[in-house]
């Protein structure tokens, strides 16, 4: 990822940097933590982008992942650009995220097909 000016926007950025089109074009794995949950809020605010904006966030978390899962509403909409919609989508990403890991994977059924028995 080229280091972009914290004042452009995204949609002002090389479209190979841009977090969507990386999603898309070379997978989920490529995007760090940042750019994951900058597509989740969805923008950032004047002059800071989405991607900014978590990266800030994630650095005010000691625990970055971690600390985010446990940060308040209230602290987590203290950060400049953050307001309750955007804590709820963050809230929401990282609960989904909680359940998945808490998830059993079903056991694998195999079927065996006998012929001339």
């Amino acid at each position: 990822m080229s280091v972009m000016p914290p004042n452009l926007s995204i949609k002002q950025w090389e479209p190979d940097d841009r977090p969507r089109e990386k999603l898309k074009e070379k997978g989920a794995e490529s995007l760090s933590l940042a750019e994951l949950l900058a597509i989740i809020i969805g923008s950032g605010s004047p002059g800071e982008s989405a991607v900014e904006l978590m990266k800030r966030i994630l650095y005010h978390q000691r625990n970055g992942l971690l600390g985010l899962e446990h940060i308040s509403f209230q602290r987590l909409t203290k950060f400049k650009g953050v307001r309750m919609v955007k804590a709820i989508k963050i809230k929401a990403a990282l609960e989904i995220s909680k359940r998945l890991q808490n998830q059993a994977y079903p056991k694998k059924t195999i079927y065996f097909q006998c012929i001339g028995i």
